[in-house]
């Protein structure tokens, strides 16, 4: 089992089943876990910004939590501003 699986299965869980995901190079081998299993989804957004307001409205709407994943570099700091 690869850290992504590990980590992916470690969400799913404590019932966190959506994530909403920006693609990059350091997040690759975490994208392709989330094929490897049926108890997540993700959802592909196009900006960073935009994956940190819809995890936030996911949490809000769902009462669960709401996991935005960016990749590094700008990508991680687009996310957190």
């Amino acid at each position: 089992m690869k850290v992504a699986d590990f980590i992916i299965h470690y969400l799913a869980d404590y019932g966190i089943d959506t994530m909403f995901v920006v693609y990059g190079a350091a997040n690759g081998d975490l994208i392709d876990a989330f094929t490897r299993t049926d108890k997540t989804k993700y959802v592909a957004v196009m900006h960073e910004q935009g994956g940190g307001f819809a995890a936030e409205v996911y949490a809000k709407v769902s009462g669960k939590p709401g996991i935005a994943i960016a990749t590094s570099g700008p990508g991680g700091m687009n996310l957190l501003t």
